[in-house]
């Protein structure tokens, strides 16, 4: 089977089980109201759609903090600074750090 019609056969199947098998999909995949959101999906769903859409979990924001702030008022001054290599600077600052 080429690629398009196997897509087309896997969302027939999904659109048969409406609205049971799309609930199924989303859970094992982790599929969360936040994952339509970041791909810019849920402003182009149709009403259909965006009523499951919104019967999903919430979603957890990703906040991913430095473990390391290498934006220190060295680094900043050092990036402003004309013929700094600012790279090899933070390199040297990190490195700093570690040993």
């Amino acid at each position: 089977m080429e690629p398009r019609a196997a897509v087309m056969a896997w969302l027939a199947k999904i659109v048969q089980g409406w609205p049971g098998s799309f609930r199924l999909l989303a859970e094992g995949v982790g599929l969360t109201q936040r994952s339509f959101r970041r791909t810019g999906v849920t402003g182009m769903v149709s009403g259909w759609l965006r009523e499951e859409v919104e019967q999903l979990p919430e979603g957890h924001p990703r906040h991913r903090g430095r473990a390391i702030d290498v934006f220190t008022a060295q680094l900043i001054q050092a990036r402003g600074e004309a013929g700094v290599n600012w790279r090899a600077k933070r390199a040297e600052l990190l490195m700093g750090r570690v040993i």
